[in-house]
């Protein structure tokens, strides 16, 4: 599998125009009053599913990546048990479908590996294959010092154990900057909803204070003013609360 590629599922589909028209409804009734507008936006909705696709996988790569670091984890158990890697590999398959399912992206990435190594490929390579595939950093770096120690004759149970360990710390820091961050990340959805509510309370309640907006060229080009800092500020708060270790 190609992680830098990603292809919706039919419900993932559906799933997206129907977010979409429910953005360009709110944006045309919102912002222009005009039907045309909406049927104009519609066109938009292929830079939304541009996107929504790097949000699927960015959220693909973090869950292979827990994966990884929960396989990686088993395996060093398995190592320091006396098991050498290519067999703790093998045999970890059965734990992690107890854990995350057969259909995991762990589980075909461990079949891969089972199937290529049938064929007198060496496991380093397999690993440096899935790191270059998955576009994750720790599992490239993991993946290069792993066949390091095996070309020098390193100590695998020390690499494993150190790696295991750095992947470990590093993850505990990610999370807890996902708790620090979490209730900021609440504050910049509320605040990207709150204009949108106030509009439409302005358009219900007192429509005559925005109806000069409407369907005069100055009027249009102020609102297009409006809807270009309203999307502009939604994608800065999306980009500060966006903190990567």
């Amino acid at each position: 599998m190609n992680y830098e590629r990603y292809y919706f599922s039919a419900s993932e589909s559906l799933r997206l125009i129907g977010e979409y028209l429910l953005i360009d409804a709110a944006a045309a009734f919102l912002f222009f009053d005009s039907m045309s507008v909406f049927l104009i936006g519609l066109v938009g909705i292929f830079f939304y599913g541009k996107i929504r696709k790097k949000s699927f996988q960015k959220k693909r790569r973090q869950v292979l990546k827990d994966q990884f670091l929960a396989m990686i984890t088993a395996v060093s158990g398995k190592v320091n048990g006396g098991m050498s890697a290519e067999h703790a590999f093998c045999d970890v398959i059965s734990d992690m479908e107890r854990m995350y399912g057969k259909n995991a992206l762990i589980v075909t990435e461990l079949k891969l590996i089972t199937v290529r190594q049938t064929r007198s490929e060496t496991l380093e390579k397999c690993l440096i294959d899935l790191g270059n595939r998955s576009g994750i950093a720790d599992i490239y770096e993991f993946a290069q010092i792993f066949s390091i120690a095996r070309q020098n004759s390193g100590q695998m149970r020390t690499v494993i154990d150190d790696t295991v360990r750095m992947m470990q710390e590093k993850r505990d820091t990610e999370a807890e900057i996902e708790v620090m961050v979490s209730g900021k990340k609440l504050e910049e959805r509320i605040m990207c909803v709150i204009p949108l509510f106030i509009i439409g309370y302005l358009r219900l309640e007192t429509a005559d204070f925005l109806s000069v907006l409407y369907h005069n060229p100055l009027g249009i080009f102020i609102m297009c003013i409006c809807l270009f800092v309203y999307i502009l500020a939604c994608f800065l708060g999306e980009r500060i609360v966006d903190i990567r270790v």
